[in-house]
C-alpha cells in the first residue's frame, strides 16, 4: 500500500482494503496488490505463487479467485470499479441482473458443447480415416486467421482457438493410430470351436473387449492366430495355462500385460516369441490405439474386469505369473 492510501485509511479510521494493483502487475495485479497491502516487495508473493504452483496447483486457484473477485486500485486506494466477476455479471455498474446471468450461463454452456463437439468430431473423423479432410479444415482456419491479422482484424485471432481444439485431438489420435472399426460398447466372446474364431479377428472401435479362449480344443504343435484390434478401450484375452502365448502387440498410447510380461507408455511394441515346447500356441496379433491389453489365465486375474466382485482376486504382486507353457513347464 502506498503512503497516500495509508494516510487515507488512517484519516478515515477504516480498515485497509485489499485491491489489485493497477500499476505493479504482470498478469492480474494480485501479487502487486498483496505486496502493497502488507507493505512488502511484491516479488516475494510472485516467488511464492510460482512455488505453490508446483504443489497441487493451489496457487492457480487462489490467484484466479482473487483476480475475479477483487477490484483494481484506481491509484488513490479506492476501487476503480466493480470486480471482474460483478462487471461480467452486471455490466459497468456492477448491478447483477437475472437476464445477464442467464445469458452468460447459456453462452458458457454453448461454449462447452461446441468445444466437446469440435474435439469429438476431430477425433472421430481422424479415427474413421478422414484425417486429410481434418487437415484441410485446419489449413482453411489458419489461412483465415492470417488473412484477418494482415487486414487488421484482431478478432480473427480467435480462430486459433477452434484450430487448436481440432489440431490437438487430431494429432493425438493420429500418433496413436486409433481406428474406429467394429462397433462400440462392451463385447464378450467365448468361442467353443476354432471355426467360431473370426478370420479377421476381434475388433472394437471403443469400449471393453473380453475374449475367453478356454473352451477351444487346441492340438499340441499347432498355432492359432488371434488378431485383436481396439481403437480406444481395454481388451482382456483369457487363455488356459496349458497354452503357450506368442504375441506381436502394438499400443499407440497405453499399457500391455501378456501373462506378466508388461510395458506401457507411447508407441509400445511388445513381441513375445521363442517358444521351446510343443504346447499348443496362440499367436496374438494386437493393435490398440489408446488403452490397454492384457492376457490372463483366469477372469479374476483381470485388472479391468468390473463385472464381478472377485473377493479372491490377487494383488498385483501375486498376479505375476510366467508364460510357463512355452518352456514346457505346464502340460495337459
Amino acid at each position: 500500500m502506498n503512503e497516500q492510501t495509508q494516510e487515507n485509511s488512517e484519516s478515515t479510521g477504516g480498515p485497509r482494503r485489499f485491491l489489485r494493483s493497477g500499476s505493479d502487475r504482470l498478469a492480474g495485479g494480485v501479487c502487486g496488490g498483496l505486496g502493497r497491502y502488507f507493505g512488502v516487495d511484491a516479488l516475494l508473493f510472485r516467488v511464492g505463487a510460482v512455488a505453490l504452483a508446483f504443489v497441487g496447483g493451489l496457487a492457480f486457484l487462489v490467484y484466479f479467485a482473487l483476480w475475479v473477485l477483487v477490484p483494481t486500485d484506481d491509484g488513490t486506494g479506492a476501487p476503480s470499479g466493480p470486480s471482474p466477476l460483478r462487471r461480467h455479471l452486471g455490466g459497468a455498474d456492477g448491478r447483477i441482473s437475472a437476464g445477464r446471468v442467464t445469458a452468460i450461463v447459456a453462452a458458457a454452456v454453448t461454449g462447452v458443447l461446441v468445444t466437446l463437439a469440435l474435439v469429438a468430431g476431430a477425433m472421430w473423423a481422424t479415427a474413421e480415416g478422414g484425417g486429410v479432410w481434418v487437415a484441410v479444415a485446419l489449413i482453411a482456419v489458419g489461412m483465415a486467421a492470417v488473412a484477418g491479422a494482415l487486414t487488421g482484424r484482431r478478432r480473427a485471432a480467435w480462430l486459433l482457438l477452434p484450430a487448436a481444439l481440432i489440431a490437438v485431438p487430431t494429432g493425438i489420435v493420429a500418433a496413436a493410430d486409433v481406428r474406429f472399426d467394429g462397433g462400440f460398447g462392451e463385447r464378450h466372446y467365448r468361442p467353443a470351436a476354432l471355426s467360431a474364431v473370426p478370420a479377421g479377428g476381434y475388433k472394437l472401435a471403443a469400449g471393453r473387449l473380453h475374449v475367453d479362449l478356454r473352451d477351444l480344443s487346441l492340438a499340441r504343435g499347432t498355432t492359432t492366430e488371434v488378431p485383436v484390434q481396439v481403437g480406444m478401450g481395454a481388451a482382456t484375452i483369457i487363455v488356459p495355462p496349458s497354452v503357450c502365448v506368442q504375441s506381436d502387440s502394438k499400443i499407440g498410447a497405453g499399457y500391455v500385460d501378456v501373462l506378466g510380461d508388461d510395458d506401457g507408455g507411447l508407441d509400445v511394441r511388445r513381441g513375445i516369441d521363442g517358444a521351446r515346447s510343443s504346447a499348443p500356441r496362440v499367436q496374438l496379433r494386437a493393435n490398440v490405439g489408446m488403452g490397454a491389453l492384457e492376457v490372463v489365465h483366469r477372469p479374476e486375474d483381470s485388472q479391468f474386469d468390473d463385472d464381478h466382485d472377485h473377493h479372491g482376486r490377487r494383488d498385483l504382486a501375486e498376479r505375476r505369473f510366467s508364460n510357463a507353457a512355452c518352456s514346457g513347464a505346464v502340460t495337459g
